[in-house]
Formats: C-alpha cells, structure tokens, sequence
C-alpha cells in the first residue's frame, strides 16, 4: 500500500466516524421533537420543523468534524505501520468513549427538558451540587434502575455494534475513490481541500463568522429553535455561561487597575479605602435608640443565577 493510499484509508475511516456522530446526534433530535411534540406551535409549519432539523445538523457535523479533526490531521505524519495502529487505537478509543458518553447525556437531556423546558443549561449545577443525592435515591426508590440500566447497556452495545460495522465496512468507499490521482499537485490540491472542508464543518461555517449560540434562533417557534443544538452544544455552553458567572464577581475583569481606581473614577469624592463595591452605597441610620433585639432572622433563599431561566421571568 503507498502513503498515499494509506492516507486515503486513514480519511475514509474518519470521514465514516464523521457521518455516524454526525447520524447519532440527527436522530436523538428527532426523538426530542417526537417526544415533545405537543409543545410546537400552531403556527408553526414543516417548513419550520425541516428549518429547525437542517440547522440542528450543522451543529452535530461542527461537533462530529471538531472530534476528528484531530486524527485527521495525525494521518498526515506517515510513518508506516507505527502511525497506522496509532491512529487505529485512537480512533477506537473515541469510539468506546462517544458512544456511552452520548447515550448518558441524551437520556440525562431529555429529563433536564421535561422538568426546565429548556436543554442543558447552567442549573444542571445546581443540581449537581445540591440534590445529586436526592436524585439518586428518589430514581433508586420511584423508578426502576435495573431495568433502565439494562435498556442502557443494550443500547450501548446496539450502537458498538452498529458503529464497528460501519467503521470496518470494506464493500462501500467514499473517498478512497481519489486513489485514481496519480499527479503529486492533484494530490496535494485534494488534501487541502479536504482538510479546508472539514476545518470548515468544524467551524460550523465557511465565513468569518463561525457557528454560534446565536443561530439556534432560526424559526419562529421557541421550542423548535431549543432542539436545534445538540446535548454536547448545549453542555458547551453552559460551561460558558458558569465560566462568565464565576468570573464575573471579579472587578479586574472589567477594570484592570482595581476596584480603588473603578471607585475612584465614578465617585471622585470618595478618598477611603473601600474593600467591597457594597461600602460606596452603604447609608448608616442613628437608629431608634431602643433595646438591641435578642434575635436577628437570616432569610436564605435559593441563588439568584437559576431564576431568570424559568419562562416567568
């Protein structure tokens, strides 16, 4: 086999590994849309579901080309038979990781939507951090564990099973086609263009503009426009937003001379040194002079980040 058949063998496998995240993520959308269906709009037409559905892929092939891309580019340094089981061993690992991670967080979003009516978002960690072990033990007590981990362990080996056999496939070819080029410039110009391609795809965009939070919004239905980004978008972003959340109690974030200096700069009067933001607005009363109060109540309600989510506000 040349290097540059063994390139090729490289890209068709994945480009298959491609095409099947790619399938997977399409299809849990259509098993979300099908599960809540009640929820789409009147208005709405299949123009609008379609719209939704052809948005949604672009997200799962950003995610699928931004997974192999990394072993894309690896099938570059050719060095025989070493490189060739590397990137085998590569590819199957993300294999083995993919497919349960997937399932995990499909199942995990649709409850998450049955409860908030939204994906994924930044009150998963409110959960996580609060009532993970009053999750658990209520779906140990309600539900029926052993029976849902069965159908999760079937599942898990259905799409082994599924996926191995499409990644081993020896009777259909893509894009070992191009073994016809014979000519190093062609060669090369096709290399370039497939890496361009799937860079772009991994972008979600071949403009300057890659692909973003902002482009779910394409129809006129909320709820179409909250199934267009998949579980690993919805969980990218809600990192995101956690990330800007613990940050943004830091004053240097937005002023990089201090908070003495941000003070300073919006209130010109005030010389003392001020430890907290709160300090500038603080007004002290001289008070009723009566007795002290034995007791003081501390009301603690839950975290403001959560509140403005729900649909009432």
């Amino acid at each position: 086999m040349t290097r540059w058949h063994r390139l090729l063998d490289h890209w068709e496998k994945d480009f298959r590994l491609i095409a099947y995240v790619a399938a997977t993520l399409f299809f849990f959308r259509l098993v979300f849309i099908l599960s809540f269906s009640e929820l789409i709009e009147e208005t709405s037409t299949y123009s609008d579901i379609f719209l939704a559905l052809l948005q949604g892929l672009r997200y799962d092939l950003s995610t699928a080309g931004s997974l192999l891309l990394l072993t894309i580019l690896l099938s570059l340094l050719d060095f025989g038979t070493l490189t060739y089981k590397l990137l085998t061993r590569l590819r199957e690992l993300i294999i083995v990781i993919y497919v349960p991670v997937t399932l995990l967080l499909f199942i995990i979003d649709l409850i998450f939507f049955a409860y908030f009516n939204q994906q994924i978002d930044q009150r998963i960690s409110g959960l996580w951090q609060d009532n993970l072990e009053d999750l658990l033990l209520t779906f140990w007590k309600d539900s029926h564990p052993i029976l849902y981990l069965s159908v999760y362990v079937f599942l898990i080996y259905l799409n082994y099973k599924i996926v191995i056999g499409w990644y081993r496939n020896n009777k259909f070819y893509i894009l070992r086609h191009a073994a016809f080029i014979r000519h190093n410039v062609l060669k090369v110009l096709f290399s370039i263009l497939f890496i361009f391609s799937i860079s772009a795809m991994a972008r979600g965009s071949f403009g300057s503009s890659p692909l973003s939070y902002k482009h779910a919004e394409i129809t006129g239905d909320s709820f179409l426009n909250k199934v267009v980004m998949n579980p690993y978008n919805a969980l990218r972003y809600t990192f995101q937003d956690l990330n800007s959340i613990a940050n943004s109690g830091s004053l240097e974030n937005y002023w990089p001379d201090g908070l003495n200096s941000a003070i300073n700069t919006a209130y010109p009067a005030q010389d003392e040194d001020i430890s907290k933001i709160s300090e500038v607005f603080e007004r002290k009363s001289q008070g009723l002079g009566a007795t002290i109060p034995k007791h003081i109540f501390v009301i603690v309600i839950e975290s403001y980040s959560g509140w403005p989510m729900f649909d009432n506000y």
